[in-house]
């Protein structure tokens, strides 16, 4: 019995030690193979990281006391003090629905890519009508219809005035049983890529409801829920919309004091839903949004026309076609890069530019 004491000792292999051996060298191989072409995950963090947090500085079109589209701002919540965020790695995985996450970042100390925003017209797909006027300037108007879109720089794309080659705006949806915020469970927030919905339009109002009237057209000088969650930014609320009036008589109370009639106006929100647009004093110009003409394989009244090339239509704007089906040459005006182009043409509210 002692001369077998020493047989065994910590150094023996024992069970399926060659397997180990073998798995672990396959695992060293894979981990120096994935660090040297920069596919760790912990690189793609890095990388995501410096691009969303990298600094941006607010500008604006004009030297004026007044909203431009083009600016670059931020959207504070008033009552917290809060700044409007976008997180594009949440995203929603459901198919089809091309949206990420927005949220109120309390500890901003400079701006960055993901908290600033770049204010952008809506144009509407009909003739302009009484409810929704069209401005000759690019001045913002109270009443007046605006996109917000998140810098492109989040996500890595060069900023222009179009809010770059992959826009992402400001949405909101009504609640459903597809569509609700995680936390609160009221109407959802967020940034969707789906530009040209009327789900990216906002109207920028003054707080007070007896002035949204007699403020209608005039130029703008320069909700939030108390779900906080953590993200790889850091402890963040979410932002959700829901309009938060008061449910006792003062508003009333007021209004009969003015001499207006009682229920005449709506009911004034609370602090919960003011934001505000804050700009910087650096005078500057977005590039302008970069048309390409390229061809492209497009669907017209069930058929296939063009070569196939990478390409999509900005906004389905069809600008001209050479020749006709049997040569199935098709020439149309493109916002580059952009991915390839499938199903049909969606329509278009914004024109294409006139040089050709």
């Amino acid at each position: 019995m002692v001369r077998d004491v020493t047989r065994f000792n910590p150094v023996c292999l024992i069970g399926n030690w060659a397997e180990d051996r073998e798995l672990q060298r396959t695992i060293l191989k894979d981990l120096l193979s994935r660090k040297g072409t920069g596919t760790l995950k912990l690189d793609a963090f890095r990388a995501r990281m410096a691009s969303a947090l990298a600094d941006v500085e607010l500008s604006r079109v004009a030297d004026d006391p007044y909203l431009h589209f083009g600016d670059v701002v931020q959207m504070v919540h008033v009552d917290t003090g809060c700044v409007l965020a976008g997180d594009p790695a949440d995203a929603d995985t459901r198919p089809g629905e091309q949206a990420c996450a927005a949220t109120a970042a309390p500890d901003v100390r400079a701006p960055c890519c993901r908290n600033s925003i770049i204010l952008l017209p809506y144009m509407p797909p009909k003739t302009a009508t009484a409810l929704e006027p069209q401005y000759s300037d690019t001045k913002v108007h109270y009443g007046q219809k605006v996109r917000l879109a998140l810098h492109p720089g989040a996500w890595g794309d060069s900023a222009d005035a179009g809010g770059g080659p992959r826009p992402m705006c400001l949405f909101s949806k009504p609640i459903s049983t597809t569509h609700a915020s995680r936390y609160a469970r009221q109407q959802l927030v967020g940034f969707t890529a789906r530009v040209d919905s009327f789900d990216c339009a906002w109207s920028v109002v003054t707080p007070d409801p007896n002035l949204r009237a007699a403020s209608e057209g005039v130029e703008k000088p320069l909700c939030l829920e108390a779900a906080r969650y953590p993200n790889d930014y850091g402890i963040e609320l979410e932002v959700s919309a829901r309009g938060a009036t008061v449910n006792g008589l003062k508003l009333a109370l007021e209004q009969l004091a003015a001499g207006v009639q009682k229920g005449f106006l709506p009911k004034g929100e609370q602090s919960d839903n003011f934001w505000t647009f804050v700009g910087g004093s650096k005078v500057a110009e977005l590039p302008p949004a970069r048309w390409v003409r390229v061809r492209v394989r497009v669907r017209v009244q069930g058929r296939w026309w063009g070569d196939g090339r990478s390409g999509v239509l900005y906004c389905g704007g069809l600008m001209t076609a050479q020749g006709g089906p049997s040569s199935e040459v098709c020439v149309a005006w493109v916002l580059w890069p952009t991915p390839h182009l499938t199903g049909a043409l969606p329509p278009s509210p914004v024109p294409p530019p006139s040089s050709r």
